[in-house]
């Protein structure tokens, strides 16, 4: 289990040569991660992530460290420090999947998080009225009550797009926007929306 734990942080860590790559190309991403409470957990972790964007040349804020309601509440003490350490550096906090966890308020207070991705189960079959739609209605205007930024995660449709923005969601995440592809790829479709003025956040499935 170690072994693995060590894998993903050395995985994560890869990532920053690709963002210092697009960073040179003046191409500005924020890079979207999975990290579960056993990464948050692994000694070392905080000054590897200080060390690759010292390294690389980069701001924190390129990075977007993303966490489960559960892996944030698996240990909240220990997963507050860490968090804090982060943001410190100026990393951005995301709670992933949000909705299917069992978080309170009061925790979610403490947390010191950024962005709440709304899980893909409440969006990607959602209708105006239905008992998603105030579920995830209800998520964006608690995040816009907490300041927290609003991602909406599996949209595949354009009217569940047009339906979110009305609602004040700040993202979109999903098919509609794009499928996963390769970095090379990637490059090529940023470039082509920069005129447009689009930040877009790459995620961790670019291989």
């Amino acid at each position: 289990m170690m072994k693995n734990v060590l894998e993903k942080v050395h995985h994560i860590l890869a990532f920053f040569q690709q963002l210092a790559r697009w960073s040179e190309a003046g191409l500005n991403v924020r890079l979207g991660v999975n990290i579960s409470a056993m990464d948050l957990q692994q000694p070392g972790l905080i000054k590897r992530v200080e060390r690759a964007l010292d390294r690389h040349g980069l701001r924190g804020e390129c990075l977007c460290i993303e966490l489960t309601e559960s892996a944030l509440m698996e240990s909240p003490e220990m997963g507050a420090r860490k968090l804090q350490s982060l943001r410190a550096m100026g990393v951005e906090l995301a709670i992933d999947d949000y909705g299917t966890g069992y978080s309170s308020l009061a925790q979610l207070k403490r947390m010191p998080v950024q962005e709440l991705k709304i899980d893909k189960s409440f969006v990607m079959q959602l209708v105006k009225g239905s008992e998603d739609d105030v579920i995830v209605s209800s998520t964006i205007e608690l995040a816009h009550h907490l300041g927290l930024s609003v991602v909406a995660e599996g949209v595949e449709d354009q009217t569940v797009a047009d339906h979110l923005a009305e609602q004040g969601c700040h993202m979109l995440q999903g098919f509609l926007i794009s499928r996963p592809m390769t970095a090379e790829a990637a490059t090529e479709w940023l470039r082509s929306r920069v005129g447009d003025g689009i930040r877009d956040a790459a995620n961790e499935e670019l291989r």
